[in-house]
């Protein structure tokens, strides 16, 4: 992409169109050149939205974060841009450095700001801060399914917390709240509440190949491999991941043969096979244990 000279940016829309276009190809080094290039000149750009905007889209969060220390306009928009692009490169502590540096000038943080400090929470475990931006989300009513989703995810392993926020909110639910769900029921070894959920979800259109794993390692967890079972042959997406889950149960009932049987019945890649085999030979008498190694290993040669 061509540098265009800073001294044709002196006016908004041809500002902004030239920091679309970076955003859109990805191309922040050539926005952030630019931007440079007009502070060097004394001719400082009419926004700087766009080029955060631009670093965010490409991830560069330390660029987004010099942009915003020279200050400018509209704070609110400007540091929910530059903590979303701190979040997402698990910079999440300098995220919410943010959002506290907002506050303390006064400046009272608005939605997509406090939506991006939820995700940075996520991203740092830190779910107490993270229910507490969501209630100042849920008071001014501006909670929407991107704050949910990212305050579930914070929760993993408080499966009750995150039902009891949920619940209220199945309505505007979609495939990530029930992923995020499950992971926390799957954190908590809650596999009969994890099996129900499912069920919900998939009625609905809206639990996928994340929440199926979820939902079998829940089971495979509690040696439920019957229930792994039952719910790989219902499922029509399944990958290596939820096949893996079911041997493992199998390994830990001592259920080989069934696993064997299974991956007969669906192909499954020998290396899962003979990592679940080898799981289950750990267990084993040791006169017994290479017994299921060499069953899988003739089971593999010979598809």
């Amino acid at each position: 992409m061509e540098l265009p000279a800073s001294g044709r940016l002196q006016d908004a829309p041809s500002w902004n169109a030239v920091m679309t276009a970076c955003q859109a190809a990805a191309q922040w080094r050539v926005a952030l050149g630019i931007y440079s290039d007009a502070r060097a000149r004394g001719r400082l750009p009419p926004s700087r939205l766009a080029l955060l905007s631009a670093c965010e889209r490409g991830s560069a969060w330390r660029a987004a974060l010099q942009i915003f220390a020279h200050g400018g306009e509209a704070v609110e928009k400007a540091a929910a841009t530059t903590m979303t692009a701190c979040s997402r490169m698990l910079q999440w502590e300098l995220s919410l450095g943010l959002l506290a540096e907002v506050r303390s000038a006064r400046i009272r943080p608005d939605a997509r700001s406090l939506t991006a400090g939820i995700a940075a929470c996520e991203r740092g475990r830190r779910w107490v801060a993270a229910l507490a931006l969501f209630a100042e989300l849920a008071a001014a009513d501006a909670d929407d399914i991107v704050a949910l989703n990212a305050v579930l995810g914070a929760l993993a392993g408080h499966w009750r917390l995150a039902l009891l926020l949920a619940s209220p909110r199945m309505d505007m639910a979609m495939e990530g709240t029930y992923h995020a769900i499950l992971g926390a029921l799957e954190t908590s070894s809650r596999w009969w509440q994890a099996i129900h959920l499912f069920h919900a979800g998939r009625r609905e259109g809206r639990c996928g190949i994340v929440g199926l794993n979820s939902a079998c390692s829940s089971l495979e967890k509690a040696i439920k491999w019957e229930l792994v079972l039952s719910l790989l042959q219902g499922s029509v997406g399944r990958d290596v991941i939820s096949y893996t889950a079911l041997l493992a149960a199998c390994s830990r009932a001592m259920r080989w043969q069934q696993a064997l049987a299974f991956r007969e019945a669906t192909g499954l890649l020998g290396a899962a096979l003979l990592s679940a085999a080898a799981q289950l030979a750990g267990h084993c008498e040791p006169l017994q244990a290479p017994l299921p190694l060499k069953c899988c290993r003739d089971q593999c040669s010979s598809a």
